[in-house]
């Protein structure tokens, strides 16, 4: 409550003694701190609420996804067959026909769970709903957030402790580094031409068909973003307004649309002794799968001491290669 100026039994005062008082009534008597207005009263509160964003998740998007194991299963077997064998030509009572064979192998990877729980106190909810607040439904995004960037991470490098493959952890897939350019900088991309670059990704994608005779082909592209930058805007040559990646699209035997060349973050620095890396694979089931065996499910509300608690799990059974010569992997842009 404000102070009064003065305290005078109006009785007393005349009109002309009360427009006295107001005239000289010293505007000092506030004190500190006292206003006609509280803080409160002029603050403007933006409807909606902002949130940190954390980087895109990239697994999702560039490994095909496999559930066909369910969430029961512990561990996922694959089993590759290879027929073998060498035909002659031979005479009548020949005894020297050769075998055909076939032979089978196996690759395991577990299936682990990953959990995350959320809680929320009585009085909480309450507060949240009266402040209208969605706490609940943030709490929620929080948790599944951070149970795809596990996965996202598994997905990449793999998880020893628990047995779980990452892409970067088959040591089948071929790697080669990419050749050093004119200029002195070096190999990274950061010194190189537009030409250059345009070399660096075909030797990536085609020696995949070529090792093959054909078998496999790339159909995509991945590039840390830095570099998918670079290449975005870096000109083949002086007064063109063609980029090194416009080039390596248009004239690709196996890379026909941008759309097939996919900047992620999260390949930057993986490579052999910290490289960043550049990959051309097939991206297709028959080839490599993300195992999500079991998607992130939500178990009912535990109540305990005024407090709501709700766990959320789901299965994860890494990446699992299944043609390492369907990927290629160059080092050093």
């Amino acid at each position: 409550m404000g102070k009064y100026i003065n305290y005078v039994p109006c009785a007393s005062l005349d009109v002309n003694d009360i427009t006295q008082l107001v005239k000289y009534a010293p505007l000092a008597s506030l004190d500190v701190g006292e206003n006609a207005f509280y803080a409160r009263d002029l603050e403007y509160k933006i409807p909606e609420m902002l949130k940190f964003e954390h980087g895109r998740i990239s697994a999702r998007t560039v490994f095909p996804i496999d559930r066909r194991a369910g969430p029961a299963a512990e561990v996922i077997t694959l089993r590759q067959m290879t027929q073998v064998g060498v035909a002659r030509i031979t005479t009548d009572y020949s005894n020297d026909i050769t075998l055909a064979e076939v032979f089978t192998e196996e690759t395991k990877s577990n299936v682990r769970s990953i959990t995350a729980a959320v809680q929320n106190s009585v009085q909480e909810i309450r507060a949240a709903a009266m402040a209208k607040m969605p706490i609940d439904r943030e709490k929620t995004d929080a948790a599944r957030e951070a149970m795809l960037r596990l996965e996202n991470k598994i997905a990449w490098q793999g998880d020893a402790v628990h047995g779980l493959a990452g892409f970067f952890t088959d040591a089948n897939i071929p790697r080669f580094d990419v050749p050093t350019g004119a200029s002195p900088v070096a190999t990274p991309w950061a010194g190189k031409t537009g030409a250059e670059m345009v070399l660096d990704m075909n030797l990536t994608v085609n020696p995949i068909a070529e090792n093959t005779n054909g078998v496999e082909a790339a159909n995509t592209l991945i590039i840390p973003r830095a570099q998918y930058n670079l290449a975005h805007t870096t000109r083949m040559q002086t007064g063109t307004d063609t980029t090194a990646l416009n080039y390596f699209v248009n004239n690709s035997p196996y890379i026909n649309s941008l759309s097939d060349v996919i900047p992620v973050d999260d390949i930057a620095g993986l490579g052999t002794a910290g490289k960043d890396v550049l990959i051309a694979y097939d991206k297709n089931p028959s080839k490599l799968v993300l195992n999500i065996p079991l998607d992130i499910e939500q178990f009912p509300p535990q109540e305990r001491d005024m407090v709501m608690r709700r766990i959320y799990h789901m299965r994860n059974g890494g990446v699992l290669i299944k043609k390492p010569l369907s990927i290629r992997i160059g080092e050093g842009i």
